[in-house]
């Protein structure tokens, strides 16, 4: 069964913030990942079907979690993916535009010359 656009698991993406939370206290990280990317999936799918932009929060989750661990690229990727979607207002997405310039130069200061 495949789930309507902007649910995970048969729940709607917004409901899943205290599971991600909770994950990320229990230090099981990859399964937050895991989360947050069928997070990103179901806020991209609901926002083709109705507009209105997608829910930066959870690509700012991802980028912070991925900056601990100093996987630069996938902080970079996710927030490339951000920069390409519609959005609705709000100061967040100002503030990944601005994560994004940073974690591009950790990225190239990171990477081997």
């Amino acid at each position: 069964m495949t789930d309507r656009p902007g649910y995970v698991d048969g729940v709607h993406y917004t409901d899943q913030v205290e599971r991600i939370r909770d994950l990320k206290r229990a230090g099981r990280t990859s399964e937050a990942w895991a989360l947050l990317l069928k997070c990103v999936d179901a806020t991209e799918a609901e926002d083709r079907v109705n507009g209105g932009g997608v829910a930066p929060g959870y690509y700012e989750d991802l980028a912070v979690l991925y900056r601990k661990e100093g996987r630069f690229a996938d902080e970079v990727a996710i927030l490339e993916r951000f920069e390409r979607q519609r959005k609705g207002p709000g100061v967040l997405r100002d503030k990944l535009a601005v994560r994004l310039i940073k974690a591009r130069e950790l990225q190239r200061r990171a990477s081997p010359r």
